[in-house]
């Protein structure tokens, strides 16, 4: 089977959550899959960052893989989960505390974040 990892990375910043996907990659590899770890940027400073980084994750295309598409993709960070794909399973290893810290500036400013 083909697996993709989804996952951010904080630039400069490695933890818990990095070792997961590295340790998660060689365990599927040692049952025999093919595995690749996706990431992308995630800096959460303000509603607009994170609203390009949800459409960043929602624009990617697998399809584009050609014949190695993944069979199935297990997403780890938000917003990875936004990548699309039937076959989908969401490990959520941390809550998006920053979105619930905006969530009073969002109010306030009227802004939209998920529009």
């Amino acid at each position: 089977m083909r697996i993709a990892i989804a996952t951010t990375q904080t630039p400069y910043v490695i933890g818990g959550a990095e070792y997961l996907a590295n340790n998660l990659l060689q365990a599927c590899q040692r049952n025999g899959h093919q595995v690749e770890i996706i990431r992308h940027p995630f800096i959460d400073l303000s509603p607009v960052t994170i609203k390009k980084s949800i459409s960043k994750w929602t624009q990617d295309d697998l399809s584009l893989w050609g014949s190695k598409q993944p069979d199935l993709v297990i997403c780890l960070k938000f917003p990875a989960f936004y990548i699309p794909h039937d076959c989908k399973i969401m490990w959520t290893l941390h809550q998006h505390r920053s979105m619930y810290d905006l969530w009073d500036y969002m109010e306030r400013t009227r802004t939209p974040i998920f529009n």
